[in-house]
């Protein structure tokens, strides 16, 4: 794949509006309050929809996290 670490923290780290949209989807779906959903089956559908959601910007923190190893931040 052609974006690293660095990439990341150009567009995440080095722009404004970047910068805000990557708050919104941490408040959206990363320090989402109903994380874990109780109710059977159903409860366990949801659950494993939020965590995907979650994973999503879990990996975009990581990669700005790698970019600051890289640059001895």
């Amino acid at each position: 794949m052609g974006a690293d670490a660095l990439m990341y923290a150009r567009v995440f780290e080095g722009h404004h509006e970047a910068a805000q949209i990557l708050d919104d989807l941490q408040c959206r779906f990363y320090d989402h309050d109903q994380m874990f959903v109780k109710g059977g089956q159903d409860g366990d559908r949801a659950t494993a929809f939020n965590l995907g959601q979650r994973s999503v910007v879990q990996f975009i923190q990581n990669r700005l996290l790698q970019a600051k190893e890289v640059t001895g931040e």
